[in-house]
């Protein structure tokens, strides 16, 4: 008898983790992501050289996880170093409020502008 009220209950849980699962709404996937590049030297061609490789490792991980909306958020020049981050989503309406809506930084073809 304790199986049968075990069984049901456990049947019951499952078809509302279900049904939960399909009225729950979409809840968009956002990440950021900090990258830190070597600055070879300290001329404006190193820097801008370090800020897009910096950039392409970013937007290949965001697009590796699944997050093809990407946007510059910040690039600082440290000390021997350049720090980018950007801002990764799923969707563009993943956009938080207060936040500005820039474009998304893909091309239709899903390669990064810079």
């Amino acid at each position: 008898m304790k199986r049968g009220i075990i069984g049901l209950a456990a049947a019951g849980a499952a078809t509302a983790t279900l049904l939960w699962g399909t009225l729950a709404p979409a809840i968009a996937a956002m990440a950021a992501i900090e990258t830190v590049q070597p600055l070879e030297n300290e001329s404006d061609e190193a820097v801008k050289a370090a800020i897009e490789r910096a950039v392409k490792v970013a937007v290949t991980g965001a697009i590796a996880m699944g997050l093809p909306q990407v946007e510059l958020h910040a690039a600082r020049v440290l000390r021997g170093a350049v720090a980018v981050q950007i801002i990764a989503r799923d969707t563009e309406s993943a956009v938080p409020e207060g936040a500005p809506a820039g474009p998304p930084a893909l091309t239709p073809s899903g390669k990064p502008t810079l």
